[in-house]
């Protein structure tokens, strides 16, 4: 009777594991503990550590992640810099020679009338039907038309005609030929086309006045680069009056006059001064603690010392403790 009774109970418990649809054997399903450490089993070897070894274990991780954060910050952050007064060249930099600023341009004043208007220009009038332009050199006839064409076929006073030569006269002007100007001159007017003469100024003689020490070749050289000038520009003029300055000990002002023997042609006198010696002393606070806070600055040069327009210069730097900056310059 018990070995019947235990041949039942296997038999159903064979038919539960299998799946009714396929008859195959199903795996057992895993018994549930009433706790959590029954319900979700820690791996066996965890069970087999002691307490000890498992908190060294996480505190190895820990590290680990830590040095792992701050290798990537490393790898991320900028390298420092040397402060701005501290990185290499900074002195000789400093030291080095810069060149005095120059004025924007040295345009000379222009004295005298170089065109008289009539008086009655106002009262007569023409019909404008063509305007004759003689004596231009830098632009054709097509340049200078936009500023007379929209006047052609109209009745207009004679003043609109010196109006005309006026606007020819501001383009040169504003093209930086400073001498050149536009004329009526005397004719008479026919079928209303009227003649209009352009002057393009030049130098015709240059005066050199005032004390200088050393040969006048150069300067002479100078004036008659301007004189070849025809019509002379301001560039031109501006170009030689600068190379002039740069002359050591040199400074020079520029007149132009109105030629009183040759039309259209203007004189230049160029008035010169000679400094013999120049010198300057400076106190700055410019430095940082690697080559001293404070530097003092002397400088001593001798112009023309043998006639020729040359420069003999001395310069002296140093800070409060020499051994940090001491800097001597002879040339």
């Amino acid at each position: 009777m018990a070995d019947t009774l235990s041949r039942a109970r296997s038999a159903g418990r064979e038919r539960q594991s299998r799946c009714p649809s396929t008859g195959l054997r199903q795996a057992p399903a895993p018994r549930l503990g009433h706790a959590a450490g029954a319900a979700f089993p820690a791996p066996g070897f965890l069970r087999r550590l002691p307490r000890t070894a498992a908190l060294l274990a996480a505190a190895v991780a820990c590290s680990c992640t830590l040095l792992a954060a701050g290798t990537a910050l490393a790898q991320t952050s900028p390298r420092p810099s040397l402060p701005p007064r501290a990185e290499p060249g900074q002195i000789e930099r400093d030291l080095q020679r810069r060149a005095a600023p120059r004025l924007p341009g040295k345009i000379p004043a222009l004295k005298g009338d170089f065109r008289i208007p009539p008086d009655q220009a106002g009262e007569l009038s023409l019909v404008l039907t063509g305007v004759v332009i003689e004596g231009s050199t830098v632009y054709s006839d097509e340049d200078l038309a936009s500023l007379y064409k929209d006047r052609l076929g109209r009745k207009i006073a004679l003043a609109e005609v010196f109006k005309i030569a006026d606007a020819i006269t501001a383009r040169y002007r504003n093209d930086g030929y400073i001498l050149s100007r536009a004329i009526l001159p005397p004719q008479t007017i026919a079928d209303g086309v009227v003649k209009i003469r352009i002057v393009e100024g030049y130098i015709d003689n240059v005066r050199i006045e005032g004390e200088m020490r050393g040969g006048r070749t150069l300067l002479d050289a100078y004036a008659a680069k301007i004189k070849a000038s025809r019509p002379l520009s301001n560039a031109k003029l501006e170009r030689y009056l600068l190379l002039i300055d740069d002359l050591p000990g040199l400074s020079s002002k520029a007149v132009l006059r109105p030629a009183k023997d040759t039309p259209g042609a203007a004189d230049l006198v160029i008035l010169v001064e000679h400094d013999g010696i120049d010198a300057f002393a400076r106190l700055d606070n410019r430095g940082t603690k690697f080559n001293g806070p404070g530097r003092l600055w002397l400088g001593a040069g001798l112009n023309s010392l043998t006639g020729d327009h040359d420069r003999t210069a001395a310069r002296f730097v140093t800070a409060r403790s020499r051994r940090e900056l001491t800097y001597l310059e002879l040339g």
